[in-house]
């Protein structure tokens, strides 16, 4: 016969008891936390605000740069995309000028209000797609929108004769950019983007008659101006 072990069988039982009770705190320790969380909701709300750069055209008649401020919504379609449209609202300045003056340049008559407002719709490309990265999620944009004036003639515009009034927009705006979103949690967020809107001044004709650096004024031409923003975010 076998020997017989005192205690064999107790002893194998502790064994597998304590295998199945440490296991999965074992387990767990060696688990290594991802960076990358799931972005849960779709619907995204922003209000934003910073300062847009100056191009005012050959002629320096288009609105220069200044405080911007807006609010947007964004709708995910995918993990990858969405889809966002927004108001802008630019308050710049832009210069006045007399072209009917005889000399080489047209006078200088002064500085008016030029406030602009831009509705756009983009398309955005989520580079991390439906999640963040260590809480970050950098993206890609572009859109269309239009232009157009919120502060009208002014007093400097009146003494001008029909031809040489500036007038902006309504004009098609373009626009085009990228930036990164800070979510602190499922709900709330900091976005920070570069956008870069571009649109059409036109020329009024009392402009267009003369000479510009012995070169003929065109009838329009397209400006430019780069926009950086900060804003919270609510998503739902």
């Amino acid at each position: 016969m076998r020997p017989v072990i005192p205690f064999a069988q107790p002893a194998v039982f502790v064994c597998v008891l304590a295998a199945i009770l440490c296991g999965p705190a074992g387990a767990a320790a060696q688990t290594v936390p991802s960076p990358y969380e799931f972005i849960e909701t779709r619907h995204e709300v922003s209000v934003f605000g910073g300062t847009a750069t100056d191009d005012r055209g050959t002629l320096r008649l288009g609105p220069g740069g200044g405080p911007m401020f807006g609010a947007r919504y964004a709708f995910d379609l995918t993990g990858v995309f969405a889809i966002e449209t927004g108001f802008s609202y630019l308050m710049a300045d832009r210069e006045v000028y007399d072209p009917e003056v005889q000399a080489v340049e047209p006078e200088l008559l002064g500085v008016a209000d030029a406030h602009v407002g831009i509705l756009d719709a983009r398309a955005r490309l989520n580079v991390t797609g439906p999640r963040t990265w260590n809480r970050l999620a950098p993206f890609l944009f572009t859109g269309i929108g239009i232009a157009f004036d919120l502060s009208g003639e002014t007093e400097l515009d009146d003494g001008l004769d029909p031809t040489a009034r500036f007038e902006f927009g309504p004009s098609f705006a373009g626009t085009f950019g990228g930036g990164v979103r800070w979510l602190a949690g499922d709900r709330f967020g900091v976005r920070l983007e570069s956008t870069v809107h571009f649109w059409r001044i036109a020329h009024p004709l009392g402009f267009r008659t003369r000479q510009q650096d012995l070169q003929a004024v065109p009838a329009d031409e397209w400006s430019q101006s780069i926009a950086v923003t900060i804003g919270a975010t609510y998503r739902f």
